[in-house]
């Protein structure tokens, strides 16, 4: 499994961004003495970090490249840079960049299947948020999404006080998402983006929702998703999973094999 640390300059961001990459293309059999990688191209997770995070946390974190290895899964990490992978203005279109830009390059890049069925989005907090958010804005790129503790409700959040706390504050989240007002009624809330793909019969990713049970801030939100996914399982196929743990990468790695499953089943 090679393990890569690319550097590239982006038209969306207006600069060079880095991404870290795993590529099956090592998987050797030393006693018979042959690769047994599968042939490309390969399919593909894009799999996005959370707040404060970067491109390498899957890895310091997780068991994602063995995972990768066993599954001949090419999987590309870029860095989300505590923008919740929404466009805001002019060098920081992050949404353009995760639901584009970053899909040609790679495959520009790499020997990467160009099919939505073999092309896939996940993450965790924030990034479980843009694989949401990004998986149903560009539908017609990815064939399946995982959410893991997404943040869904973002008022449930806010520090509406400019002072620092371990909550987002206002200030911050208008940055990165513009007036929070009827929120729920515009595509910042994903419902709203599935909803719209229903009603004007589009397809819709495959989803893969999961929160720890003792996830206090975001269990309930992730619940209530849930309840709308069940509204709409005529539309949409879903998974979801519940488990003891909090917000965590111990949670999240436990979720991984079975999700990695899910995705190239």
């Amino acid at each position: 499994m090679a393990l890569l640390d690319i550097r590239f300059k982006s038209l969306e961001l207006g600069r060079n961004v880095s991404i870290t990459a795993i590529l099956p293309v090592d998987h050797i059999d030393y006693v018979n003495k042959v690769n047994t990688s599968s042939n490309p191209p390969y399919k593909t997770l894009y799999l996005l970090n959370g707040l404060y995070g970067d491109s390498s946390e899957w890895i310091t974190h997780t068991n994602i490249k063995v995972l990768a290895e066993v599954n001949n899964l090419c999987v590309i990490m870029p860095s989300g840079e505590n923008s919740f992978y929404r466009n805001q203005g002019e060098g920081r279109n992050y949404s353009n960049f995760i639901g584009q830009e970053l899909l040609t390059i790679t495959r520009n890049m790499f020997n990467l299947s160009r099919k939505r069925e073999d092309t896939f989005i996940g993450g965790y907090s924030m990034g479980a948020y843009g694989a949401l958010y990004n998986g149903l804005k560009y539908h017609h790129n990815f064939s399946k999404i995982v959410g893991l503790s997404p943040v869904l409700k973002l008022d449930y959040s806010v520090n509406k006080s400019t002072k620092p706390s371990s909550h987002y504050s206002l200030s911050f989240l208008e940055n990165c998402f513009g007036s929070l007002e009827n929120m729920d009624i515009n595509e910042i809330n994903p419902e709203y983006l599935l909803k719209n793909l229903i009603a004007n019969d589009k397809r819709v990713p495959d989803i893969y929702l999961s929160c720890a049970e003792d996830d206090e801030i975001l269990i309930n939100p992730t619940r209530k998703f849930k309840e709308v996914l069940n509204k709409y399982k005529d539309n949409v196929n879903y998974t979801y999973s519940e488990g003891r743990g909090g917000h965590n990468w111990q949670y999240w790695d436990r979720q991984l094999e079975s999700i990695i499953n899910w995705i190239v089943k």
